[in-house]
C-alpha cells in the first residue's frame, strides 16, 4: 500500500471495519509519514520499521500476524524507505541479494528461488483475479521440492 492509499475513503472504510470487528488484520505501508498518522487516527496501532532492511521488514510484519492473529486487531506496518542514487541503494531486494551472495548463497540458488516466488505470486495473482470474477479459483499449489540452501 501506498501514501496515497491509507488516505483514500477505501482505507478508511477497511480501517473501520477492521477496529470495530478486532479483525486479525495486518496493513503494510512504504515510506509514509503522515500515513501512521492516519492509521492512529482510526485506531489501529502503527509499527514503524527501516524499509530498506529486508530482515526487519520480516520481523516487523511476522509480529504484527503474530498479534492480528492471537486477537489483537489489525495492525499496521510502516516500511520506511529512503531513496538515494543507484539501483541497489535503491532498491531494497536487489540490496538483500547482494548481501545474501556476499554471504556466500549461491547466486543459481537465488534465481531459482526467486523464480519460483514469480510464479507463485502470478498464480495467486490469477486467483484473486478469478474470485472477484466470481470464478472458481484453482488452489494455490506449493512447490513440492525446494532446492537445498547452498
Amino acid at each position: 500500500m501506498e501514501t496515497r492509499d491509507v488516505k483514500s475513503a477505501d482505507f478508511a472504510e477497511a480501517a473501520h471495519i477492521a477496529v470495530s470487528w478486532q479483525l486479525p488484520v495486518v496493513f503494510v505501508i512504504e515510506n509514509a509519514s503522515q500515513d501512521a498518522y492516519a492509521a492512529k487516527c482510526h485506531g489501529i496501532p502503527v509499527h514503524s520499521v527501516d524499509g530498506n532492511d529486508v530482515e526487519a521488514v520480516r520481523d516487523s510484519v511476522a509480529e504484527a500476524v503474530r498479534r492480528a492473529g492471537a486477537g489483537e486487531g489489525p495492525v499496521l506496518v510502516q516500511a520506511r524507505t529512503q531513496r538515494s542514487n543507484g539501483v541497489a541503494s535503491t532498491d531494497p531486494l536487489v540490496f538483500e541479494r547482494q548481501r545474501l551472495i556476499g554471504a556466500g548463497i549461491n547466486a543459481g540458488h537465488l534465481y531459482e528461488l526467486e523464480r519460483r516466488a514469480r510464479h507463485l505470486v502470478a498464480e495467486a495473482e490469477a486467483q484473486a483475479k478469478a474470485m472477484l470474477a466470481e470464478e472458481q479459483p484453482q488452489p494455490i499449489r506449493e512447490p513440492e521440492v525446494w532446492p537445498a540452501a547452498s
